[in-house]
Order: C-alpha cells, then sequence, then structure tokens
C-alpha cells in the first residue's frame, strides 16, 4: 500500500490564497467598525490619562493654595498681636513664608529687629516675598519696612 502525501505546493498556494481572503475580511463594515471602536477606545484611554494628570495638578495646585491661605492667617494674626507691643525686649510672634514654612533667621524681638544685618534683613524680607527692586536702599527704611511686614508700629 503506498503512502499517500500532501500536495505541499497546493497546500502553500492554498494558505497563500487564505491569507490574501483574511486580509480583505479588513473590508467588511463590521471589521471597520471595530477598528473604529479600538481607536476610539485609544483616544478614551489617552484623554482618561490626561484627565487624571489635571486631577493631580490641581489637587496639587489646591495644596498650595490651602498653604498660602494659611500662611496670610498666621501672618495676619501675627501682625496684629505684634502690634501691641510696646517694648523692645518682648518676643515677637512669627511671620512663615507663602507656602507657611517658618522663615529661618527671624528676629525674637524689636530690639534684635533693630540689630540685625542688611544682608538678614534683605534675607527675610526676599523671604516673606518683597521684590528686590522694592527693597529699601538704606537700613533704616528697610527696618522700617520689616518691621512694618511684623505689624511694629514705627512710631511709638
Amino acid at each position: 500500500m503506498a503512502v499517500q502525501l500532501p500536495d505541499f505546493d497546493q497546500l502553500g498556494q492554498d494558505f497563500q490564497r487564505l491569507s490574501t481572503e483574511l486580509g480583505l475580511l479588513r473590508n467588511l463594515p463590521q471589521v471597520q467598525t471595530q477598528e473604529q471602536l479600538t481607536g476610539m477606545q485609544q483616544s478614551i484611554d489617552d484623554l482618561t490619562a490626561s484627565l487624571a494628570d489635571v486631577k493631580i495638578t490641581t489637587t496639587a495646585g489646591f495644596v498650595v493654595i490651602t498653604a498660602y491661605y494659611d500662611a496670610m492667617e498666621h501672618n495676619s494674626n501675627s501682625r496684629a498681636l505684634n502690634g501691641h507691643i510696646r517694648m523692645t525686649d518682648t518676643p515677637l510672634y512669627s511671620i512663615v513664608n507663602s507656602r507657611n514654612q517658618p522663615i529661618p533667621n527671624l528676629p525674637q524681638s524689636i530690639a534684635a529687629l533693630e540689630q540685625m544685618e542688611p544682608s538678614l534683613i534683605t534675607s527675610i524680607l526676599q523671604q516673606m516675598g518683597v521684590p528686590d527692586n522694592a527693597i529699601p536702599q538704606t537700613v533704616a527704611q528697610q527696618i522700617n519696612l520689616l518691621k512694618n511686614k511684623f505689624g511694629i508700629p514705627t512710631v511709638f
């Protein structure tokens, strides 16, 4: 009995034709619709990712705004309390920066404020948000501005 073998040439041609015919399935409206849906799903996924980025940015923005308003409230209270100080050795209430963080090297009293080095006064004023072009040139004027930022009256 002879063993029957497949016609490999015919089989190769049949696979080639099958590949061509399967490729033509893309022309069917249902397949085109599926490809459009896949593209739309990718667009939706991209939009969702973008919205997540916006949410993170917005949340971070609210944290910054909250810190800013907390700093304003803290500083307003400190200024009101400092405005009642009349003795130069009485401790001052602290002021914070716009991120509601302590400002290093703040003077502890009016006497200490009046003895500060000009470079330290400038640094503190900058941390309080005073632009460089608004910082006075003379030390006396810088001290008065710093007193103002602390809520200390400049005339007793």
